[in-house]
């Protein structure tokens, strides 16, 4: 595998994994303020990077209709926020760092049809307009629609490989 022109063998893994922004099926959000969960590993962020990352991810207008913005404590696993905007904190956390490869992990899979579609359009205007690798785990169809290449996978091992319209 070669990122950047280089095998991914010869960096050294944390910058590898630098590299890579992850926003997982579950995600876990502290019982903490909105500020703190975007910025966490990160916690010396500057606030207009967090400002860019909400924005990106299209949460940053829901944050500011909260009672006190960014500093608004969320509750443990996000309790007081909908699917869709806890998936928008978990993709603001990955972008924040701007990286080169986004993996998304079933990302919409517990969404509603209208989040799961919204969460796809910002992933392709990200993708587009940020020149990045997006890689897609995913069952939802919609998702695998938006790809180049598609890899259809069984018990571990790649089993086709095809563009999303010969799927």
């Amino acid at each position: 595998i070669y990122l950047n022109g280089h095998d991914i063998r010869d960096y050294r893994l944390a910058d590898l994994r630098s590299l890579m922004g992850y926003v997982p099926q579950d995600q876990f959000l502290f019982a903490s303020s909105i500020l703190d969960n975007i910025r966490f590993g990160n916690p010396d962020l500057p606030f207009s990077a967090v400002e860019d990352a909400t924005k990106l991810a299209q949460v940053y207008q829901d944050i500011q209709a909260m009672p006190q913005g960014f500093d608004t404590v969320i509750g443990e696993k996000g309790v007081s926020l909908s699917g869709g905007q806890k998936q928008r904190l978990a993709m603001s956390r990955a972008m924040i760092l701007n990286p080169d490869i986004l993996i998304l992990d079933e990302s919409t899979s517990m969404l509603d049809p209208e989040g799961r579609l919204e969460l796809i359009k910002i992933v392709q205007e990200i993708r587009k307009d940020h020149q990045m690798t997006v890689i897609s785990i995913t069952h939802d169809l919609e998702e695998v629609a938006m790809s180049d290449r598609v890899l259809v996978m069984k018990k571990g091992q790649v089993e086709s490989t095809s563009s999303p319209r010969e799927l």
